[in-house]
């Protein structure tokens, strides 16, 4: 089950173990100052790592690890309907250097999320270390962020290509199912406050909710998940540190009640730098926008699932 909110930049929804480790002396904007003035590369409160977004992927804030190896030997039990996106819990294709959500049984013996200490030099490790779970895809050991007997938040590692592959976990030396996954060149999905609403904040990190929506003219950055390839590259496992725009920057789209902005709208798209996995985009909000609109993304004809809300208010702002 997704969890209840948690305060993000002022409020959001993947664990600080999503993320990655932003060392304390890192400013809290990244790029030029022009960039800056847009909120490029923006880091989200600049709080240390272990105060770092849940963005509703894991249930509780606990980390029991405990020696399992002695613990019954029970297989993992998940289906290809079990492991989805993890912005939007929607199941189907995924993509490199996505933040991907398993859900099951026996996934396992304790509940632990990725730690300050289990990252070294900026080098994600592989599993969730001490909790004897590890998820391959393809074959290949990816760093899982938090596990529970019932869920699982991995990262699909950014060295695959697009094709067939497969998805398994492992518990100690207790094997689940290959499940047959497709992974495409993106997988775009927005995180989101609630099942209606949108995650955006302002540049100051104020959160946009229905009681404090945003107004047109608005600078808001939103949060996504699997928009695919960056220039310059992400380097597997590595937390990036600085902005990295799409690859694919001239066929990203973002839609308003379904018309697409001007790319003059769109800032920033790319990495959300001192965040493995996360991606976030900054956008204008033009004068035209209606009352709360629908908002969706995309690259090309890949868009992201629609019914979600922009709270927005077209009304003159109160002083």
């Amino acid at each position: 089950m997704r969890s209840a909110l948690l305060i993000f930049i002022a409020a959001t929804s993947i664990t600080s173990s999503i993320v990655g480790q932003t060392p304390s002396s890192a400013p809290d904007v990244l790029g030029t100052p022009e960039q800056a003035d847009q909120g490029v590369g923006r880091r989200p409160g600049g709080r240390p790592y272990e105060n770092r977004p849940d963005f509703g992927l894991r249930e509780r804030p606990i980390d029991n690890r405990q020696q399992v190896a002695n613990l019954p030997h029970t297989n993992p039990s998940y289906t290809a309907f079990s492991i989805v996106n993890a912005a939007d819990s929607q199941s189907g294709p995924l993509a490199a250097n996505t933040i991907a959500t398993i859900y099951g049984q026996n996934l396992s013996y304790t509940t632990a999320a990725l730690a300050s200490n289990d990252i070294s030099g900026g080098l994600l490790p592989l599993g969730l270390p001490g909790s004897g779970v590890n998820v391959l895809v393809g074959g290949i050991a990816a760093t899982v962020f938090y596990v529970s007997p019932t869920q699982i938040n991995f990262l699909v590692p950014n060295i695959l290509i697009p094709g067939q592959t497969g998805v398994q976990v492992v518990l100690n030396s207790n094997a689940g199912p290959i499940i047959p996954v497709t992974l495409a060149d993106c997988s775009p999905a927005l995180f989101q406050l609630d099942a209606q609403t949108v995650i955006a904040t302002r540049l100051d990190g104020s959160l946009v909710t229905a009681s404090a929506p945003a107004q047109p003219g608005d600078i808001l950055v939103f949060y996504a998940n699997g928009l695919g390839p960056t220039v310059p590259p992400v380097v597997d496992r590595f937390v990036p540190q600085k902005p990295a725009q799409l690859q694919r920057l001239t066929d990203f789209q973002v839609l308003l009640d379904g018309v697409p902005l001007d790319h003059s709208s769109v800032l920033y798209a790319g990495i959300a730098p001192g965040y493995a996995g996360l991606y976030q985009i900054n956008v204008k909000i033009p004068s035209s926008a209606g009352q709360n609109p629908q908002i969706q993304i995309g690259l090309g004809s890949e868009m992201s699932p629609s019914g979600l809300m922009l709270p927005l208010s077209t009304a003159p702002a109160s002083n």
